[in-house]
């Protein structure tokens, strides 16, 4: 109890954070050539930093070596679009992070062909390029935790926002695809979505302006580019503007409502700006501003698969990351009595729901969980921490709940990181569109599944919490020496990370 009560300090929870994500670096990281999605989102970084032309074929092609082989086996560079582009129906925002990261490691290895080897040719595949580009995904994922424990520290109290900060780092989706998968969009999803929520949290009780309306739509719009679903963060400023229209007297009605025309006037006309990229991107690869990439199959839009969403044993959202229901419970506590809060979020995860369940590939084609709902994860964890301070608020003692709570949820997260994409625990997917038939067994089975590997972590914890490829995995079967590519990519990520991290953290305390 004491060594917690002083981690709970502002400055020495930041530490303790910080060395959270060092060992799960340590026991997590790997270094892989993107493959699948990732290897879509890289190759736009790489063509913008290499060729400056957004034609993907060679940067796939010069990918392939190192790839996994099914990816390999598609030919994504032959598939072509009617504007003669390889068809690539993804957002460009995760790989806008990406892009100074390889210009400047292009340039250095250009001015300092010796360091770390470097040939003469640079293909933008080295080990250097994808290991800063992963770190650097991976500290975007970390700040987004950071982020999200600095409102539940305003919002709440000390121990709710330590609680549901350690519960969550380990019982999302998310740990999967910020250590296993950096390539991915979604570290990238939900720090751009953590932004857009702790701004307008900063502003939702004041006065609007169309400064803040420029700055939230921007914010919006750059979140959007990330994944286009997060253009339903509009929500938070319009259910915000509709509950400030409302609240006035009659006679300070008419200039609320022109003061909130034009806060929400400056967020549509900004995020589209922003958002506008995307739309040339579009344009670019399929030859129409505005479309949907997948074919007008993918989405369905009578929420068709909303039941297996939610409570599937193959990636269903309650089933696979179980501590969202507390935090929908929080969320329904502490609405009635905290409108102007819950309202507005309560409208996004909806939103988010409905589509989600509109996909013809609910259960998020062949990857880690449910994995969409990481962009969720500030409303996740503002609710999980209501409930915790709720509970606080009825008997202190069950504000300790958090501590079993959050060791219940880290171990279930981390058996299905373990053993579930070789296991295929809780089912799987026997055929795609037009059937979309999916094999889940019981709930029952499933628990009985995922618990019963519980003796074999109590046999051998090096062989489950060491994932193989990590930095201490590398070092435990190879050497140090096997290991030094993993400690490059982290200083030097580090050491331009760490002082904008410094700089954020200083801005926070202003506010």
């Amino acid at each position: 109890m004491p060594l917690i009560k002083r981690c709970l300090s502002l400055h020495r929870t930041t530490l303790f954070f910080a060395l959270v994500l060092l060992a799960q670096w340590a026991l997590l990281f790997t270094i892989l050539t993107p493959s699948w999605d990732a290897g879509f989102y890289y190759a736009y970084a790489r063509s913008i930093a290499f060729d400056g032309d957004l034609h993907l074929g060679n940067d796939l092609l010069l990918g392939y070596p190192g790839a996994a082989h099914d990816w390999v086996a598609n030919n994504n560079h032959e598939r072509v679009t009617v504007t003669g582009r390889v068809h690539a129906h993804f957002a460009i925002g995760s790989a806008l992070f990406w892009v100074p990261w390889l210009v400047f490691l292009r340039l250095g290895a250009a001015l300092l062909p010796a360091v770390a080897g470097a040939p003469t040719v640079l293909t933008g595949y080295e080990w250097w390029f994808l290991g800063v580009t992963a770190v650097f995904s991976m500290f975007m994922g970390w700040c987004a935790f950071y982020l999200n424990w600095r409102m539940l520290y305003k919002l709440f109290a000390p121990r709710p926002a330590f609680f549901t900060t350690l519960t969550f780092l380990f019982a999302t989706s998310l740990l999967y695809y910020q250590f296993r998968e950096p390539h991915y969009s979604h570290t990238a999803s939900a720090f751009t979505t953590t932004l857009v929520v702790w701004f307008w949290l900063q502003r939702h009780m004041k006065k609007p302006s169309w400064r803040s309306g420029a700055l939230i739509g921007a914010l919006i719009g750059a979140a959007s580019l990330v994944r286009w679903q997060h253009v339903i963060y509009v929500a938070l400023p319009i259910v915000s503007a509709l509950m400030w229209w409302v609240a006035p007297s009659a006679a300070t009605r008419f200039a609320k409502w022109r003061q909130g025309s034009v806060y929400l006037l400056a967020v549509g006309l900004s995020a589209l700006v922003v958002f506008s990229l995307q739309l040339w991107i579009w344009y670019l690869f399929f030859g129409s501003w505005v479309t949907v990439p997948q074919g007008g199959a993918f989405m369905l839009w009578s929420a068709l698969y909303l039941r297996p969403l939610l409570f599937s044993t193959f990636h269903g959202l309650f089933t696979w990351m179980p501590a969202t229901l507390p935090a929908v419970v929080g969320l329904v506590v502490i609405g009635p009595k905290n409108k102007r809060l819950v309202a507005p979020l309560a409208v996004v995860l909806l939103l988010s729901i409905y589509i989600n369940a509109s996909v013809s590939d609910w259960y998020g084609g062949g990857g880690f969980g449910p994995r969409r709902f990481v962009s969720e994860l500030s409303i996740f964890m503002l609710g999980y921490g209501a409930l915790l301070h709720w509970l606080a608020g009825k008997k202190p003692f069950l504000g300790w709940l958090g501590a079993p709570m959050a060791l219940f949820f880290g171990l279930h997260n981390w058996i299905l990181l373990r053993y579930a994409l070789s296991d295929k625990l809780g089912g799987r997917i026997l055929s795609n569109y037009p059937d979309y038939r999916w094999a889940d067994m019981s709930l029952l089975h499933f628990a009985q599944q995922l618990w019963g590997y519980l003796p074999q972590v109590v046999r051998n914890p090096a062989d489950f919490f060491i994932l193989s490829g990590s930095p201490l995995h590398t070092m435990m079967h190879a050497g140090w020496r096997a290991a030094i590519p993993h400690l490059v990519v982290l200083i030097l990520t580090a050491l331009f990370s760490i002082p904008a991290a410094m700089g954020l953290t200083a801005y926070l305390k202003r506010k």
